[in-house]
């Protein structure tokens, strides 16, 4: 035990020549961003494919799922001040060599992730405009995008804060207007359970359901740039959870509510149950859809 004292006891010295700029709501917006990517923009069409209506209610039992893991991280991070999250936490308990495990596993995850994520980018730019259904301009908006975010990372802790602050306001505001102006047009009939899906779809639901929370690990890693991490992180990691897991839950209603059976499948439905609303909407989701990426 006493090693692993010493470990933590390193990365704080290691850390102590990093700027401390990442305030309550920096966190919490950068768990928003980690969290809410891309993804969400696609995600209803897919869990409508395999859960029907009855879709929400694997966004509520994901929740039950992961928010017990929320806890355990948001409890570490604020007892561990160092860099590195969920690798500092691993190496805080348990040695040097399961931390390194932990971080291999995070750095391939997080690698094939922003692949996935960077194809979804794409694939909602050329609903904007088909020539980014060829190679070369996709790979083009792709290399763009992570060029524009290495700068800002280079730039600073505190330009990136703001960055990231920024991001998160965008990709919100249209969502939560979305979540909650969209209930007033929902169709009740929409979201009629006929029956219950079987334990297969429940369980590549809940998969894709835990993916889609997941992201909080990630906005933890700077922990040695986060100002007071034993009260900020507890308190931005789970406050940005419950939004996170309200806003899926809306906005899964709302597209299951406005679009019933032509949801499922849909490769842009927040967009198409935005234009179910306003055709004028639909660009808007789009345009949202990319920045969130």
């Amino acid at each position: 035990m006493a090693s692993n004292t010493a470990d933590v006891s390193v990365a704080r010295a290691g850390d102590a020549a990093l700027l401390r700029g990442i305030g309550f709501w920096a966190l919490a917006a950068s768990v928003i961003n980690n969290t809410i990517g891309g993804g969400i923009f696609a995600l209803p069409g897919t869990m409508a494919a395999s859960m029907g209506a009855a879709a929400p209610l694997a966004f509520v039992l994901g929740a039950l799922v992961f928010v017990p893991i929320a806890l355990c991280f948001s409890a570490a991070g604020s007892r561990i001040h160092a860099t590195g999250g969920p690798y500092s936490y691993v190496t805080a308990a348990f040695g040097e060599f399961p931390g390194f495990v932990i971080a291999a596993v995070l750095w391939i995850s997080n690698v094939t992730a922003d692949g996935g994520i960077a194809a979804a980018l794409a694939d909602q730019a050329q609903h904007l405009s088909p020539m980014f259904s060829q190679t070369l301009p996709r790979a083009l908006l792709v290399t763009a995008v992570f060029a524009i975010l290495c700068v800002l990372n280079a730039r600073g802790v505190r330009i990136g804060a703001r960055a990231v602050m920024g991001f998160a306001t965008v990709k919100l505001l249209p969502l939560v207007l979305l979540a909650t102006v969209g209930f007033f047009y929902v169709h009740p009939v929409n979201l009629h359970v006929a029956a219950l899906p079987g334990p297969t779809a429940v369980g590549s639901s809940m998969v894709a359901v835990i993916f889609a929370y997941a992201g909080m690990e990630t906005a933890l890693m700077p922990s040695g740039e986060v100002h007071d991490p034993s009260r900020v992180v507890p308190r931005a990691t789970m406050t940005a959870i419950a939004l996170v897991v309200l806003i899926y839950i809306g906005l899964q209603v709302v597209a299951q509510g406005l679009l019933g059976h032509a949801l499922a499948g849909n490769t842009a439905p927040l967009a198409a149950a935005a234009g179910a609303i306003s055709p004028v909407l639909y660009p808007l989701f789009l345009v949202t859809a990319i920045v969130s990426q």
